[in-house]
């Protein structure tokens, strides 16, 4: 394929089951420079065949869905990736704390957008790496990394001025960070703590007089005196029947 389009730049293999090492030493060996979009299912990857994405090094987006079969090894040349705008590593259940750093050991100052979702290995210690090397970063979800805590989390907010959007869905440790969301990124727009039980509704009204525009997503049943809740936050269901999310405007 490659080599009948030699000005390829997108490949969106998503939900590609049968994606395999083969393919993407394919891209790497027909040295397709031009490529600047890559999207892949991870479910049959190892970590060598990824390895291979850090020689594309002209890469603006990456996301590689499934990354349960993978560890760390995968992505700890992905510092080598200094364009990329966009990357998305879904289910990164084994990668460690050591692998981010190393992804993000260089400056990353075109990255807008970044995606780390189910990876027990995201700690304080790889947020503060991140914070430091993608300063620009307008989006960032890190829903279901469980091992972060409010230092880690208020570390990369105050490295990331420009932050719009913020997904900590079912970060359980986090509670406090709320507090300095309008100090250190008071552009916010868009804000989902659902089930980050620890985090008090109080502390969300408050921040939302700070940041009238501010979209909050979370759990109905954080604790909050119910007279200053209901009388103002309007809520939908979301996800499931118990689940649910308020999206507010106060003017």
């Amino acid at each position: 394929m490659t080599s009948f389009l030699p000005s390829l730049d997108s490949v969106l293999c998503d939900g590609v089951l049968d994606l395999h090492d083969e393919a993407i030493e394919t891209i790497v060996i027909k040295k397709c420079d031009t490529i600047t979009d890559l999207q892949l299912d991870g479910g049959n990857l190892t970590d060598e065949g990824v390895q291979m994405l850090s020689e594309l090094v002209y890469l603006r987006r990456l996301r590689i869905q499934y990354c349960d079969s993978l560890t760390g090894h995968a992505i700890q040349h992905f510092d080598r990736l200094r364009y990329l705008e966009e990357l998305v590593l879904d289910r990164a259940h084994s990668f460690s704390a050591e692998a981010f750093c190393s992804a993000f050991s260089r400056p990353h100052h075109f990255m807008k957008t970044l995606e780390i979702t189910e990876s027990s290995g995201l700690d304080d210690w790889s947020l503060t790496k991140i914070g430091s090397s993608c300063p620009n970063l307008v989006s960032l979800n890190i829903s279901w990394c469980r091992n972060v805590t409010d230092e880690g989390i208020i570390s990369l907010l105050d490295r990331v001025p420009d932050l719009m959007s913020l997904r900590v869905q079912s970060c359980s440790k986090l509670c406090d960070f709320v507090g300095v969301i309008s100090t250190f990124t008071p552009h916010l727009n868009h804000l989902n703590v659902i089930s980050c039980r620890l985090v008090r509704q109080e502390d969300l009204m408050d921040l939302s007089a700070q940041l009238p525009d501010l979209e909050i997503a979370f759990n109905r049943d954080l604790g909050c005196s119910p007279a200053r809740s209901f009388a103002i936050l309007k809520y939908f269901d979301v996800m499931s029947p118990r689940q649910f999310a308020m999206v507010k405007r106060m003017r």
